[in-house]
């Protein structure tokens, strides 16, 4: 289990070019390793987060609600709903999709 800056999680990973490090369990905190600079600060997950392989994007989910942030800015770039609400999620690999699970249906 890891706790940085504040965040306590399950999943720490490297992406993009290993200068953005990303704490997700309910929560995403995104920053430049090498300065210490917080990119992202959310903690209002509440069925998942995660970052895609290159870095640049990451998601959210809020119940039904997925959230797009685009990394750099700590922006919501895209907004979509689920059928269901969202137990979990990640990207695929090449970053350009999103699978996402809930607990009633699966994947």
């Amino acid at each position: 289990k890891a706790d940085v800056a504040g965040f306590s999680g399950n999943g720490v990973r490297w992406v993009g070019d290993g200068r953005v490090a990303i704490v997700s369990d309910d929560v995403l905190g995104v920053w430049d390793a090498a300065t210490g600079k917080a990119l992202v600060d959310r903690r209002d997950a509440r069925g998942g987060a995660a970052v895609s392989p290159d870095g640049r994007t990451a998601f959210l989910a809020q119940g039904k609600t997925i959230r797009i942030l685009d990394v750099a800015s700590g922006k919501v770039v895209g907004e979509g709903t689920a059928s269901d609400a969202i137990s979990g999620g990640d990207f695929l690999p090449g970053g350009r999709r999103l699978l996402t699970v809930d607990p009633t249906d699966g994947v």
